[in-house]
């Protein structure tokens, strides 16, 4: 039954009053599958790529991450994929895309640094070493330390598990 609904799907499709010839992309479908003479595997095969829609990579923010240095790392992912994809980015738009992800928090370290970006020629792409993407999270902590008088705290350890301290000895040293 199946093989008998598709051949009659097929040879609905395959006249060129269902599928006109101006559409080549779907008579191409339709051609491949003559063999085959079925005609959910031509509807499948026309429909397949609308199931599968690519992934949309937005720019991280650096108030997804824990700290401002893993924010670096995935937007250098991002830069990465993107640089696969043949959007290249110069150091300067690296830099000023790093500094758009940041929080309000940092304001005060984001407005230093543009000004350090403004002393450079608008024609030039490159950036002071202390904002190149690989510099620019510690020297943005740096910054702040010098602002608040406090370091930044980076990892926050809570208490050993219970029993955790007594694990490698022997029941005897208990």
């Amino acid at each position: 039954r199946y093989s008998l609904m598709a051949s009659c799907l097929y040879q609905k499709l395959a006249t060129y009053d269902t599928i006109p010839a101006e559409f080549t992309q779907a008579r191409t479908t339709i051609n491949m599958y003559a063999t085959a003479n079925d005609g959910y595997k031509v509807l499948y095969a026309m429909i397949e790529p609308m199931l599968y829609q690519d992934e949309v990579t937005t720019v991280p923010q650096e108030n997804q991450w824990k700290d401002i240095h893993e924010y670096a790392l995935k937007l250098q992912s991002y830069l990465n994929c993107e640089n696969l994809a043949g959007r290249n980015y110069t150091p300067k738009e690296q830099t000023n895309l790093f500094l758009t992800g940041l929080s309000a928090s940092y304001h005060k370290a984001v407005r230093r640094a543009r000004t350090l970006l403004d002393t450079t020629s608008p024609a030039d792409p490159s950036v002071p070493a202390v904002l190149k993407l690989t510099k620019i999270p510690a020297t943005i902590e740096r910054w702040m330390k010098e602002e608040t008088g406090q370091s930044i705290c980076r990892a926050a350890f809570s208490a050993p598990k219970q029993g955790y301290e007594n694990r490698g000895r022997s029941s005897r040293e208990h």
